[in-house]
């Protein structure tokens, strides 16, 4: 017992930390996500908005049927092949990079990444030249979904190049259950604002508005009666392909999936600073923040950013922790 009083004493062994402290930590948040949702639910109820989703999402007279489950799975597996479409692209345009990569987190986050800027700039280049139809955009995500299943692994992993810092204080299974708790609740209770159908102004006006112009012209056309017809920006064109592929949820269901997978960075650089559960952490302060749970309610295109901008970071970040590494990082 002296000796290990000694080592306290002397910082070689930290001391348990207090599971009281982690409960208290999850009362105060769980008291400011229902405040939070209160004042952002204020003058609105949530049972008839709950049963209109339903209702508009499921075909009648039955609730559920074998058909909305169909339905339903459609949309989903719409969205879903966008995002393998753009897994392709990203092996395709990092293949003659020969880019290395640290852990497999950086590696789907950058080459997912890589991927949603081809797919970009494809249906941006199918626009311009007056090829922006459904049947061709389908054509062109078919064949980059199948180089997305055909080269789902992840080659190039390498060793980290700097000497590693020590290992961090772990964030400890109370708290890890705490955060996984609310970030699951927060998952849940998101599922009907993201299958609802669309009523966001800028959605309707502009973010999805013109691309579905686009997709009935066939290309991309001048829109002088709209203000916003000069912005033909990147999320855009990703909603485009969703629209072209199913409609407007599969587009919503797009840009949810690009924002969850922001976490992958948020994991990257904790496996980089060896800190045990600060993804996790890191995770819940992002999600849970009122203005990032309502980008999910809405086809918008701030998630699509801090996709983006979290790339760009994490590229820069790379570069200033890793002077010495080779080109290939």
């Amino acid at each position: 017992m002296s000796a290990r009083r000694d080592k306290r004493r002397a910082g070689l062994e930290p001391r348990p930390g207090s599971p009281w402290l982690a409960v208290f930590g999850a009362a105060l948040l769980a008291v400011w996500v229902v405040v939070v949702m209160r004042a952002h639910l204020a003058g609105l109820s949530l049972g008839p908005l709950l049963r209109e989703t339903a209702v508009s999402l499921l075909p009648r007279p039955f609730p559920v049927s074998f058909g909305a489950v169909l339905a339903l799975s459609w949309r989903a597996a719409a969205a879903a092949w966008v995002l393998l479409a753009a897994w392709g692209a990203g092996w395709l345009a990092a293949r003659p990079l020969k880019m290395a990569w640290r852990d497999p987190f950086e590696a789907s986050a950058l080459r997912l990444g890589l991927g949603l800027g081809v797919l970009v700039y494809a249906i941006l280049g199918l626009g311009l030249a007056g090829l922006l139809h459904p049947g061709v955009v389908k054509a062109a995500l078919a064949g980059l979904a199948l180089v997305g299943v055909l080269r789902r692994g992840l080659d190039g992993i390498v060793p980290a190049v700097t000497a590693l810092s020590p290992a961090g204080e772990d964030l400890g299974r109370t708290w890890r259950a705490v955060f996984a708790c609310l970030l699951t609740a927060a998952g849940i209770a998101l599922v009907p604002f993201v299958l609802a159908p669309e009523v966001f102004w800028d959605a309707m006006n502009y973010h999805m508005g013109l691309p579905h112009l686009y997709l009935l012209e066939g290309a991309m056309v001048p829109t002088p009666t709209n203000i916003y017809s000069g912005n033909v920006l990147a999320v855009q064109m990703l909603f485009t392909a969703g629209l072209a592929v199913e409609g407007p949820i599969a587009a919503k269901l797009v840009n949810a999936g690009v924002g969850l997978a922001c976490c992958l960075f948020f994991a990257s650089w904790a496996r980089r600073w060896r800190l045990p559960g600060a993804g996790l952490l890191a995770s819940a302060l992002f999600y849970l923040c009122p203005l990032v749970l309502f980008e999910f309610f809405r086809t918008s295109v701030g998630l699509g950013w801090a996709f983006f901008q979290l790339a760009a970071f994490h590229c820069v970040l790379t570069a200033a922790d890793e002077p010495e590494s080779s080109g290939q990082r």
